[in-house]
């Protein structure tokens, strides 16, 4: 039997949780982990910001449905790494990070890279421990697992003394685990389940709202049936978008003017949380009935009083309903269906109006809305685009459409910014049939921009599309608002030439000025083969009602 070090241990847990890449920045703490992946065949992703790599390892698990697994340095890696811990809490999203931690020798005498990691990131974690016995690693690991992928999702932490992943241990004193965590999902009482299709049947404006936790819960094909038998409009948000493409008939993508107006919601897998309003007046009118299915009970209450609360897994709810709505037949007006479809096409045409693009100088560098629009012609059905900015980010969401499972990514209620090249680069890795598309802003770039680097180092061809406008465009426009054109301090960026840069590290780089260079620039990008930036000039003082237009954010 073979003589298995502490980051072995670690790895070989981890295969059994059918783990296949891990991100990573090596240092003195993680030699052994990222070692282990290399004997094991484990990909290495190494990245250059170790809040990337956690970035990388949510949006690997947001594409794969998988846990996502990163390791970084003690102590000031972990510290990098936590933006990235704290989107993934937010969004709900399985993720680990491991690492290990200062050894037990140089506990409390200024040994290098030693804090209290667990106190560090107890507040954003499901889970978190520190493992001090050798042979109790695969048995930590699958914890952290179960924990991660159990209920609703989410990211875990656990790490080790020095020692433990240096030291040795041989295989037969191990024990691994197969068995650490179960399949079945809670369901329904029956007679909630009933009193659901009862008030949906009876109400004159049912409307449905669906989010990650359809996609945990593996329910697309059951959200599918429903949706047929009733004929029922619905908003898809977060992971759930694309389950059902957002070009169905009755399908209103995520921005939330197809919600308002409602007599009955039936809220699945999601919190109601500042995008959608709270649950609360103005967008869901004060008289309205609710129906809250989520696998977290503390969650159905919180911010508006549920008549019919459901503590249930969303695929075991939806299979239930399916079992009985035959018997209760659906007859939803095509006036309701079309105002709810209708609604989102008022926005978006309210928000070009307002931009005036329809009377736009060609010589005036192109508003955000043309560069999405054009984007979005040239988009295939089956393609990925990230979405990550401010302005870029709400016109985005606004008009962009999954037409397939995944198809549009943002990174929820965070409101995070420099995910984009990250997340794009773990949806090319999760799906290289896929063409994959990181839309951002200037701003947003900036934050993750050497993560081009890792697309090039790595082969991974993503195509990165930049709203150029020469700043931090959504904060500068609240600038002059609030203060008027002197009151614009600190939000100024000037036209950089990003894909000069991208050309620099190895890349395909162009420089676009109008919609209708978008395109075949794409195609060039897409065709060189290479990890792309489109570095697109749009205008510094385009404004929008999109952001400003929502009355019911609490800032």
């Amino acid at each position: 039997m073979a003589t298995l070090n502490g980051g072995d241990l670690v790895i070989r847990q981890l295969q059994r949780e059918g783990v296949s890449h891990l991100f990573t920045i090596i240092g003195g703490h993680n030699y052994e982990i990222v070692n282990a992946c290399r004997e094991a065949g484990i990909r290495v992703i190494d990245v250059r910001h170790e809040q990337q790599a956690a970035h990388m390892a949510e949006g690997w698990a947001r594409c794969t449905g998988q846990l996502g697994v990163c390791t970084v340095d003690a102590a000031p890696g972990l510290v990098n790494a936590l933006g990235g811990l704290q989107v993934a809490y937010e969004s709900q999203v399985p993720i680990l990070i491991v690492t290990a931690q200062g050894s037990l020798a140089g506990r409390d005498i200024g040994v290098m890279q030693a804090i209290d990691q667990l106190e560090l990131v107890r507040p954003i974690t499901k889970w978190q421990r520190t493992c001090f016995d050798i042979r109790r690693i695969p048995e930590y690991v699958a914890t952290a697992a179960r924990y991660a992928m159990s209920g609703r999702p989410g990211p875990v932490f656990l790490d080790f003394p020095l020692e433990l992943l240096r030291g040795s241990v041989d295989e037969t004193e191990v024990t691994f685990y197969d068995r650490y965590r179960i399949s079945s999902r809670p369901h329904a009482d029956p007679s909630d389940i009933r009193a659901a299709l009862e008030l949906l049947q009876q109400a004159e404006r049912p409307l449905m709202v669906v989010g990650s936790g359809v996609f945990w819960s593996e329910a697309g094909e059951e959200l599918s049936k429903f949706v047929e038998a009733t004929s029922i409009p619905f908003m898809a948000r977060n992971m759930a978008r694309g389950l059902i493409p957002d070009d169905h008939p009755l399908a209103l993508g995520m921005m939330p003017s197809g919600a308002a107006g409602a007599d009955v919601y039936l809220v699945i897998g999601t919190r109601l949380e500042w995008t959608i309003g709270y649950g609360r007046p103005p967008l869901f009118p004060p008289d309205a009935k609710l129906i809250h299915v989520d696998i977290r009970p503390e969650v159905i209450g919180k911010t508006r009083e549920a008549d019919i609360g459901i503590a249930a897994d969303a695929q075991a709810v939806l299979k239930q309903l399916n079992e009985h709505v035959k018997a209760y037949p659906f007859r939803v007006s095509p006036e309701w269906q079309a105002r709810t479809k209708g609604s989102v096409a008022y926005m978006q045409n309210q928000a070009a109006e307002n931009a005036g693009i329809a009377t736009r100088e060609p010589e005036r560098p192109m508003h955000s809305i043309q560069l999405v629009r054009a984007l979005k012609a040239w988009l295939g059905r089956g393609s990925i685009t990230v979405v990550d900015g401010g302005y870029i980010a709400a016109f985005a969401l606004q008009e962009l459409e999954a037409r397939s499972p995944g198809g549009v990514m943002w990174v929820g209620i965070t409101g995070h910014l420099g995910v984009g090249v990250a997340y794009a680069n773990a949806a090319k890795l999760a799906n290289p049939e896929r063409t994959v598309v990181a839309l951002m802003g200037d701003g947003s770039f900036g934050l993750c921009a050497m993560e081009f680097d890792t697309a090039v180092r790595h082969s991974i061809q993503t195509l990165t599309v930049i709203a150029n406008d020469q700043g931090w465009g959504e904060i500068r426009d609240g600038q002059r608002r609030r203060f008027g054109e002197e009151g614009i301090v600190g939000s100024q960026l000037g036209l950089t030439r990003y894909d000069q840069m991208a050309i620099a590290l190895g890349g395909h780089g162009e420089f676009v000025r109008s919609p209708e260079e978008l395109g075949p620039a794409l195609d060039r990008a897409l065709a060189s083969g290479k990890p792309a930036i489109i570095n697109v000039q749009t205008d510094p003082q385009q404004r929008s009602t999109t952001v400003t237009g929502m009355p019911w954010i609490i800032e």
